[in-house]
C-alpha cells in the first residue's frame, strides 16, 4: 500500500533528497568486488593527437571492439580508419569552426571533471555487482565526441558517452543546433547532471532487465525495474534525477498519482498493445500526449517505478536479482494507490 503524508511537500523532499529502503545502504566499500572500469578519452585523442600518434591510438583499439566504428562511420561520417582518406576526412573535421568551439566547450566544461566521474562510475558498478550477482559491467568505458548522434550507446562489453550532449542548454553550441532536427525540450536535457545516471540507466537495460513483450503495462514494469534498480546502487540520487526530470515536474507527478492511473484505466491503455500507446506513454517527448502538458514525459514509466517501488516495500526480504525475475503481472497485482 502506498502511503501518502498529510504533508505532501514535506514528504516529496524527503523522497527526493534520500533512500526510504536501507538495505541498499552499504557504505563499507570493502564488501564490494573491486572490478576496475578502463576510461578512455578518446575525444581528446582524436582531436589533440598528431596524426601518426593518433593512427597508433586507433590501431591499438579499432580491432578489439566496436566502438570506435560505431564512432567513425555511424557518428561522424569519417570513414574506416584503414582507409586512405580517412586522415584527410579527419583534418578537415578538426578544422571546422563549429566542431573546434564544441570541443573547446568539452575542455573547458567537462575535461577536469572526468576523473571524478570516473571514480564515482567505478563504485557505481561495483555496487550493482555486488547486489546482482552474474551479470556484466563494463569493460571499457569511451569519452566520446559523437556529434549529437547519441548520448549513451552500450555494446556487450563497453559504453560510449557523448560529452557534447552533457555541455547544459546555455551554451552557444547547444543553442546553435538546428531547431527543426534538436527541440527546445531536448536542448533543455543536455545537462551534465544526467551523465552518470544515463550510463547506468542504459546500462542496467541493455544488460539487466529482460526485454517486455507487447503490452504498455509490460513496458512501464520493465522500465520501473530499471529505475528501481539504479535508485538501490545510487540511493543519495534524488528521484527526479532517477526518473531524469525537472524538480518540479516531478512534485506534480507526486501529487498527480492517482490521476495518472486512474487516465491509464480509463482509456483501455494498461494492456494495449498500440505502438503510439506505448510511444505516447514510455518514449521521451516534451510531455506525455493525453496527460495536462504542464506533466513531464514518460508517466508510464514513472507508475512503472512507483509499481515497483511499493512490490519491493512490501517484500523487504526481496533481492534485486528476485525482482529481476518477477512477473510483471505480480507487481501489477500488488500496486494500490490511496
Amino acid at each position: 500500500m502506498i502511503r501518502k503524508s498529510i504533508l505532501l511537500i514535506a514528504s516529496i523532499i524527503l523522497l527526493a533528497t534520500s533512500c526510504s529502503d536501507d538495505r541498499w545502504r552499504i557504505n563499507d566499500s570493502n564488501n564490494f568486488k573491486k572490478n576496475k572500469i578502463i576510461f578512455i578519452d578518446f575525444d581528446q585523442a582524436l582531436f589533440k593527437f598528431n596524426n601518426p600518434n593518433l593512427n597508433a591510438s586507433i590501431s591499438k583499439y579499432y580491432d578489439q571492439n566496436e566502438m570506435l566504428g560505431y564512432l567513425f562511420l555511424h557518428c561522424l561520417s569519417l570513414g574506416n580508419p584503414k582507409d586512405s582518406l580517412f586522415f584527410t576526412s579527419v583534418e578537415l573535421f578538426r578544422s571546422d569552426p563549429y566542431i573546434q568551439m564544441l570541443e573547446n566547450d568539452i575542455d573547458n566544461t567537462l575535461r577536469s571533471k572526468l576523473s571524478g566521474y570516473e571514480s564515482n562510475l567505478n563504485d557505481k558498478f561495483n555496487r550493482l555487482s555486488f547486489f546482482i550477482k552474474n551479470k556484466p559491467i563494463p569493460k571499457r568505458i569511451y569519452w566520446l565526441n559523437t556529434l549529437f548522434t547519441s548520448s549513451v550507446f552500450c555494446s556487450e562489453n563497453e559504453v560510449g558517452v557523448g560529452l557534447e550532449r552533457y555541455l547544459g542548454p546555455k551554451k552557444m553550441v547547444i543553442k546553435k543546433l538546428p531547431s527543426e532536427q534538436f527541440f527546445q525540450w531536448m536542448k533543455d536535457g543536455m545537462k551534465v547532471e544526467y551523465l552518470e545516471r544515463d550510463i547506468l540507466v542504459n546500462w542496467i537495460f541493455t544488460h539487466y532487465v529482460p526485454e517486455a513483450e507487447e503490452s504498455i503495462i509490460q513496458k512501464m514494469i520493465q522500465w520501473g525495474k530499471v529505475y528501481y534498480i539504479l535508485h538501490a546502487i545510487y540511493p543519495d540520487l534524488p528521484l527526479h534525477n532517477v526518473l531524469r526530470y525537472q524538480k518540479e515536474k516531478y512534485e506534480w507527478t507526486e501529487k498527480n498519482e492517482s490521476q495518472i492511473w486512474k487516465y491509464l484505466v480509463s482509456q483501455s491503455l494498461v494492456f494495449s498493445k498500440n505502438e503510439r500507446d506505448i510511444s505516447n506513454f514510455t518514449n521521451d517527448g516534451p510531455f506525455t500526449p493525453g496527460l495536462p502538458e504542464k506533466g513531464p514525459d514518460r508517466l508510464g514509466q514513472y507508475i512503472g517505478f512507483k509499481m515497483v517501488s511499493n512490490f519491493m516495500e512490501n517484500h523487504e526480504s526481496k533481492t534485486l536479482n528476485d525482482l529481476l525475475n518477477t512477473p510483471y503481472n505480480t507487481i501489477l497485482q500488488e500496486y494500490q494507490i490511496d
